[in-house]
């Protein structure tokens, strides 16, 4: 392995500068490099399944944005225990942050690929898993300071409501929501728009594809739960948390662009302190980017969208990385990525100045990953006169759980199906799908 270079920052998060083809390409990482993410669901007595999120998501990234510091967010945690692989990560996972526990052999990956969260600034990937999980006692957080007991718990939606929340705003890194439970809903075989299991319905399961997840999983055979449980309502003194502070930082400089936010912050109840102080890390940048999908609806074919080849160099150079990261998936390492237009833009600038025809907004934008930066990921759509490179949505969405993508691509792909009543598992619309029920 070539020598790497001295890392600017490296108590928890790396930025490290390589060469690469004779241009300066910046690296952010945290312990691991890489997520494991759970969509965590639960059936009822009827078989509908909930999407299970946590309530609580404190994120100092949002207090510097001026945005919402809690929000609901997914079952997640990064690679950094030392002997753990994604598997055991996503399970302690479970507990810690909703108080579940899996039933058993349900636990699953879904999909062979990671996919990337912000991979024009970091190395970080999504490893996702599924699992239908029973709630037993509260949780407690990871003891880091973060997560605050009283304050984190479960909460449970229908999918349709859950996908609303990720276009809103109420759900941190919603990008990366949406895919992981798009693709939880795709490989179990449900259609959320319909609320029906396409195993029950013939002729929908012969048009029914997981789009690259592999053969789909039934999961009733696993077991239903007696009831839906109740959400969880924070209580005791972490239910007055309503925001966070700096309790001392140091600003590193990174590049021209960005720099390094290290100290240590403190959660605050109406600007009062909550609390011991905690370690945190995170970059803060001058620009936001924005997705931003060409389509055109043929009669025929339905929704047609444009993606093109864009160099990733940080694909390449984690190779080079890979004694630091241990995800049990496949990676694409290659330089040339397919995907859509990914615009950096000056924060408070807009995206449209760079196009002449104007842009659809398709929901609110979100964080690409507020453990580790402050960038926000926006979601537009704009609509053209179809080209011969232009290819089924279905078969991009494919494209993006293949190891093509990131995780942003794939939720601006679903949001616009959600715009345009789509439903890219059947090749069909909603309306052509309810009358074949």
């Amino acid at each position: 392995m070539p020598p790497q270079p001295p890392a600017i920052f490296s108590k928890f998060l790396h930025y490290r500068v390589f060469d690469f083809e004779g241009q300066q390409v910046g690296i952010l990482n945290g312990p691991g490099h890489d997520c494991a993410a759970v969509a965590a669901v639960v059936l009822d007595p009827q078989s509908r399944p909930y999407i299970v999120l946590k309530t609580g998501d404190a994120r100092m990234a949002r207090v510097v944005r001026n945005d919402t510091y809690l929000k609901w967010g997914c079952i997640s945690g990064r690679m950094d225990k030392a002997g753990a692989n994604a598997s055991k990560i996503a399970l302690a996972e479970i507990t810690e942050e909703v108080g579940g526990h899996v039933v058993e052999g349900s636990f699953r990956p879904v999909g062979q690929w990671l996919t990337p969260t912000q991979p024009y600034e970091s190395s970080e990937c999504d490893a996702n898993f599924f699992s239908l999980i029973q709630i037993g006692e509260a949780p407690k957080g990871d003891g880091g300071g973060m997560e605050v007991e009283g304050l984190i718990g479960p909460l449970f939606l229908k999918f349709q409501d859950g996908f609303a929340a990720m276009e809103d705003g109420r759900v941190g890194d919603a990008g990366r929501a949406m895919t992981l439970y798009r693709r939880c809903a795709d490989w179990m075989g449900y259609v959320p728009e319909l609320d029906r299991w396409v195993y029950d319905h013939p002729r929908l399961q012969q048009r029914y594809s997981t789009l690259g997840l592999g053969e789909s999983f039934d999961p009733r055979k696993q077991g239903q739960s007696e009831a839906v449980p109740a959400n969880f309502v924070p209580n005791g003194p972490a239910a007055a948390i309503d925001g966070a502070a700096w309790t001392e930082c140091q600003k590193v400089p990174l590049s021209s662009h960005s720099q390094m936010l290290d100290g240590k912050t403190q959660h605050t109840a109406h600007g009062v302190p909550q609390g011991p102080a905690f370690t945190n890390q995170l970059m803060q940048s001058d620009y936001d980017r924005a997705k931003v999908v060409a389509y055109t609806v043929d009669p025929e074919r339905g929704p047609l969208v444009r993606l093109s080849q864009n160099p990733r160099p940080i694909a390449v150079l984690k190779q080079t990385l890979s004694s630091e990261h241990q995800a049990d998936r496949q990676e694409n390492h290659e330089l040339l990525q397919l995907d859509v237009d990914d615009i950096q833009f000056p924060r408070g600038g807009s995206p449209q100045d760079l196009y002449d025809t104007p842009l659809q907004k398709l929901g609110e934008p979100c964080g690409a990953s507020s453990g580790q930066s402050d960038i926000y990921y926006h979601f537009y759509a704009r609509q053209t006169k179809r080209a011969p490179e232009m290819i089924p949505i279905a078969q991009a969405i494919q494209q993006c759980r293949t190891g093509q993508g990131d995780a942003q691509t794939e939720a601006l792909l679903l949001r616009l199906c959600r715009h345009l009543h789509w439903l890219p598992t059947l090749d069909l619309t909603v309306e052509q799908a309810q009358q074949m029920l």
